[in-house]
């Protein structure tokens, strides 16, 4: 498959979506909340934990919605990605505004400087002196 042809197939994926965004983080806040409110209210240990370990699970997903938003590439409306942006970053008590800067100063215009970002790929020398494993 040709690259032009991958790209027409797969623009209905990457499009942004005021419907499909406004739908997974309402589903991702529904479920955070629930887990959140399980966790404080079941009766037994086993249950909190699995419930708190959902909820800091759905913190992760809704982090991603918030990157997302904050590149507007959630929905097409940059207001709402903007609001959409801090709702979902609440969670994890990260300020989006903060996080705007340094991610698109630092990470989108250097990305993969090794020392400077957080990951960066292996040198053909370092990938042979890893082990097999």
């Amino acid at each position: 498959m040709d690259e032009t042809r991958l790209r027409a197939e797969l623009r209905a994926f990457v499009t942004p979506s005021a419907a499909r965004g406004l739908f997974s983080v309402l589903t991702d806040v529904a479920v955070y909340v629930a887990a959140v409110v399980l966790a404080v209210t079941a009766e037994a240990t086993w249950a909190r934990l699995a419930f708190a370990v959902l909820a800091g699970m759905m913190i992760a997903a809704l982090f991603v919605l918030a990157h997302d938003a904050a590149h507007n590439s959630l929905t097409p409306l940059p207001r709402v990605n903007r609001l959409l942006a801090y709702l979902c970053m609440f969670p994890a008590l990260h300020n989006p505004t903060l996080w705007r800067i340094e991610h698109n100063h630092f990470h989108h215009q250097v990305p993969n400087v090794k020392g400077l970002n957080s990951w960066s790929p292996a040198s053909y020398d370092e990938f042979l002196a890893m082990s097999r494993w």
